[in-house]
């Protein structure tokens, strides 16, 4: 008996395995390949401090459809804070997420509805509010908050704020006990790390820490009440964090989980049922916390916040949309250098992270803002079109959306 196989059937086999040959014979094309045609301006206004051109209305439609946006920078600069400004307008979150500890944003909200800038506390303490005690992330704090978004620190306590934090134990504690001890070490901690900051050496309080120390201030604090004993838990789980860090023997992947633990339980108040949708997030972090995917510029295989967002924009049919910032050349303000102004400030060339050179064009003007659609790139890898062979490049088009390029930045203003 003869079998009849339709031509139609044939040829869709056919197809098949041509497209299988191509991807096989050298149709993989480079990265540039992807993003020639998906390049697009992007027009600042220093004088009306707006954005316009196609890169903005490209990415203004891509916010009407996306319930969590995430902006990864590199601190520090002017414009990424007025970016972040000018979407967040768009955009209308009800939460914004930043890279402070909870504590943190508690103070920062309380000074942010105080008239004037945060002078003297931050004469008081140095450092204490982290990059908001640069202006133009304060102001941004003042903007959001004016307009009753509420702000979410996620990150483990911060190294320079341990007076700030026991003193704020010590106001909340009941026991006279407690209530003096907290204020003793408040005062110490204090006066010691506001000289590690003078002298930019790493003795902050945070570090010197003995085993004994971190015990006595759990045993204080356990019969405080929770809120008490969770900062305290809290503090002595930033410190072994830190302690790691400086020994060079991990702490990444348990901040990473701080992180993520953090945004959880600053959501829940927002969701009761999960079927509840969550409220709009605007996140803005360090690059690699933002990306979907394994984060690039870290040896080894961490999914961060951003990939945690992504799974809960998942599980409600939303969308998440990733923004990694970077600057082509310029300054950037630094944290936790001494008090002398010109050792605040940093230059940096692009050259510094030479895979960001792979998605910079020969063609594109030093001068312009650049919005750079990933998405393409990303597509054609999935689809085994794209030949990429730098790990940290690779990392970049699978976790973030959209490459924003600015030509050159300025360092934040310190107060």
């Amino acid at each position: 008996m003869t079998l009849l196989i339709p031509f139609s059937r044939f040829r869709q086999a056919f197809d098949h395995v041509g497209t299988w040959m191509n991807r096989m014979c050298g149709q993989r094309r480079p990265l540039r390949y992807w993003l020639k045609a998906n390049r697009h301006a992007l027009i600042w206004s220093a004088a009306t401090h707006k954005f316009s051109g196609p890169g903005w209305e490209l990415l203004l439609r891509e916010l009407t459809e996306s319930r969590f946006l995430l902006i990864g920078e590199d601190h520090g600069t002017q414009q990424t804070v007025a970016f972040t400004r000018a979407l967040a307008l768009a955009f209308e979150p009800a939460l914004y997420v930043t890279e402070i500890d909870p504590y943190q944003a508690k103070e920062l909200v309380e000074l942010t509805a105080r008239p004037g800038l945060p002078t003297d506390y931050l004469h008081h303490h140095p450092e204490g509010l982290s990059i908001y005690g640069w202006a133009e992330e304060f102001e941004l704090a003042r903007l959001l908050s004016s307009r009753q978004v509420q702000i979410l620190g996620i990150d483990q306590v911060f190294l320079a704020s341990t007076g700030p934090l026991y003193a704020r134990m010590a106001k909340l504690a009941n026991s006279p006990r407690a209530k003096a001890y907290l204020e003793h070490w408040a005062a110490v901690y204090q006066m010691q790390d506001c000289q590690a900051q003078q002298s930019a050496v790493t003795e902050f309080s945070m570090y010197t820490h003995s085993a004994e120390d971190l015990a006595k201030l759990l045993a204080v604090t356990a019969a405080e009440g929770p809120t008490v004993h969770r900062m305290a838990q809290d503090y002595v789980l930033s410190h072994n964090i830190y302690r790691l860090q400086l020994a060079g023997t991990g702490g990444h992947q348990q901040r990473v989980n701080l992180l993520k633990r953090n945004l959880l339980n600053g959501l829940r108040p927002y969701q009761q049922t999960v079927e509840q949708p969550l409220p709009k997030l605007l996140v803005k972090l360090g690059a690699l916390h933002v990306a979907r995917n394994i984060s690039p510029l870290v040896i080894g295989e961490y999914f961060d916040v951003g990939n945690l967002i992504q799974n809960l924009a998942d599980a409600q049919d939303h969308k998440s949309l990733h923004l990694f910032v970077v600057g082509r050349q310029g300054t950037k303000a630094v944290a936790l250098q001494p008090e002398d102004p010109a050792q605040r400030v940093l230059s940096y060339q692009m050259d510094a992270i030479p895979f960001l050179l792979n998605f910079t064009s020969p063609k594109s003007s030093a001068f312009a803002w650049e919005v750079i659609d990933l998405r393409p790139a990303r597509q054609a890898f999935w689809q085994g079109n794209l030949r990429l062979a730098d790990q940290d490049s690779l990392r970049t088009v699978l976790g973030y959306d959209f490459l924003v390029v600015v030509p050159e930045t300025t360092a934040c203003r310190v107060y």
